[in-house]
């Protein structure tokens, strides 16, 4: 997975943190929105960030649902997690 977009998007960082607490591993693009109009566009007509480019290909976008997805994929085990992803996306 390409996780596209800044770390100083709060909204970037979340999503960033949620994968990490629930140990999906993933790739990071640090890309601006402003310096990498283009690069982002091939991914998101958007531009916008965050951008998920899953493993098939798929391309999540808007960071609620982002978590939301996140959460659906952890395993029960992951319950903290789950529970700090939807308090997040509160």
């Amino acid at each position: 997975m390409l996780l596209i977009g800044m770390f100083d998007s709060p909204f970037v960082r979340r999503v960033a943190i949620g994968m990490n607490l629930c140990g999906i591993a993933f790739k990071h693009a640090p890309w601006s929105v402003g310096a990498d109009f283009e690069r982002i566009r091939k991914f998101n007509p958007l531009v916008r960030v965050p951008t998920l480019v899953l493993d098939s290909g798929e391309v999540l976008l808007e960071s609620a649902a982002l978590l939301d997805r996140i959460c659906a994929a952890t395993r029960a085990e992951n319950r903290a997690a789950k529970r700090v992803i939807l308090m997040c996306n509160e």
